[in-house]
């Protein structure tokens, strides 16, 4: 069985107030659970507060102020890396109004570092026992390609990098270098080590805007798999958005905004397949198809709609502040989580993604393609496959980093197996599936029961188990 359906999961996570702030104000939101065991995001105004009305918002899940990052890792990170690594792609979308928290949930606290090495595969697999750096500090995708350099060590596959930035109609690359006719088209670095990957966590969390007078943008950071044995193709995109403080950034928002809001209430069982299954590889995933109704003129739009109506399973992570915050603030807030709780009706079709090759796939060593990199070190990578330090001839050491890194890849060639926490049957409740037939009618709810169905006897053929990553 190879479609498998994904719905939209809505999580939140509230940020205590700021240092130096009041800290005796009263909390705004809070995170409930009902007798039904449903997670609620309340909203409860100051009395004095006459144009903000109580409100609540159900979520798949919700962290309180005082929850640490490892829990957002093992709730959220679980979910994406267990759909990433069993073949299927994925869209985590941050949203949240400025000093909200999102950006640090993603890629953690600039100040830390991220130079200490993955844990040893043997032994515990538990991230608190086996991680030696503090993860409230590190931020999802940090704790995400710990994770998966981890599996690289027993998996064959390959990982590549990209990452872009938008705002407006610009769209630049991970060198800065702006996009202007094929948006869509953006380079795949492979670093060789979860060192090297981390060097661009740690740029990105320290120049977070790559714009002039470093204006609010859009930042995409993508993680490709390719996986060796089988030509097969898995992705995530960590989306940080900007916020409204920028005018630039709110138009591109408030476009958005529709765009999600209109998705879920038209069709939620969207069935778009995408073209990726060229040698274009991951950028082919941009490109899917997409209705008319949901095509945007906004670069961000362009750029995400495909993704969130095609080949993925969305994740909405909203960051809210739990207290003090100003009247724009909060209606930022409120229209963030209005926009989120609509869109998590959406339902879509995933299928796994094979290429014909992935030789034809065009993959650049990280050291050679990424302007960041440390001289020194991309010295020393280049040395290391006999001494190729002409920065003239970046093809040709390219093509000699590729090889070196081939050799050690042909030690473990065999994939690593998971056991599926997002399958379907675990993902959508009784109610989930009443909110689908809803909005989809008795044939859409036909295609529901038929997936899950197949999904059930399928995982029963092939289930193996394995230790829990994140966990």
């Amino acid at each position: 069985m190879e479609d498998r359906l994904a719905c939209l999961e809505f999580y939140c996570r509230l940020r205590p107030p700021s240092p130096g702030c009041d800290e005796a104000a009263r909390a705004l939101f809070s995170v409930e659970t009902d007798h039904r065991k449903r997670t609620f995001l309340r909203l409860v105004p100051d009395k004095w507060e006459t144009d903000v009305k109580p409100r609540q918002w159900r979520c798949s899940y919700a962290m309180p102020a005082k929850a640490p990052t490892e829990k957002l890792c093992q709730t959220l990170g679980n979910e994406v890396l267990d759909w990433v690594l069993d073949g299927y792609n994925a869209l985590v979308l941050g949203m949240g109004a400025k000093e909200s928290g999102k950006s640090f949930s993603l890629f953690g606290d600039p100040r830390s570092s991220s130079e200490d090495p993955p844990p040893p595969t043997t032994g515990s697999t538990n991230i608190s026992e086996t991680s030696k750096k503090d993860d409230r500090q590190c931020g999802l995708v940090y704790a995400f390609l710990r994770e998966i350099f981890r599996a690289k060590r027993s998996g064959g596959f390959r990982v590549g990098l990209s990452w872009w930035d938008v705002r407006g109609s610009e769209v630049r690359d991970q060198n800065k270098r702006p996009v202007f006719r094929n948006i869509t088209k953006f380079e795949v670095l492979e670093p060789t080590s979860f060192q090297e990957a981390t060097r661009v966590v740690d740029d990105l969390r320290l120049r977070p805007s790559k714009g002039s007078a470093n204006k609010s943008r859009h930042l995409f950071f993508r993680v490709a798999l390719f996986h060796e044995e089988d030509n097969l193709l898995s992705t995530v995109h960590f989306v940080d958005l900007g916020n409204e403080n920028d005018s630039e950034c709110r138009r591109d928002l408030l476009s958005l905004h529709q765009l999600l809001r209109d998705v879920a209430g038209e069709d939620v069982m969207l069935d778009h397949r995408s073209g990726a299954t060229d040698a274009d590889g991951p950028n082919a995933l941009l490109r899917s198809p997409v209705s008319p109704q949901f095509q945007s003129e906004r670069q961000l739009g362009a750029l995400l709609m495909p993704l969130v109506t095609g080949n993925c399973k969305t994740f909405l992570l909203n960051g809210v502040l739990e207290s003090q915050m100003s009247e724009l603030t909060m209606q930022e807030t409120i229209k963030n989580l209005d926009t989120a709780e609509r869109a998590s009706l959406l339902a879509t079709t995933c299928r796994r993604i094979y290429l014909r090759s992935l030789s034809d796939v065009d993959i650049v060593p990280l050291a050679v393609g990424w302007q960041g990199f440390p001289d020194k070190l991309r010295t020393n990578s280049q040395a290391s496959v006999g001494g190729g330090t002409d920065r003239n001839s970046s093809a040709d050491t390219a093509l000699e980093l590729r090889a070196a890194s081939a050799d050690l890849r042909s030690l473990s060639q065999e994939r690593p197996t998971f056991q599926k926490l997002a399958d379907v049957d675990a993902n959508i409740s009784s109610e989930d599936i009443q909110r689908v037939r809803r909005y989809a009618g008795d044939e859409g709810f036909g295609t529901v029961l038929n997936s899950m169905a197949a999904e059930e006897e399928r995982r029963k053929e092939s289930t193996l188990e394995r230790g829990r990553s994140f966990s």
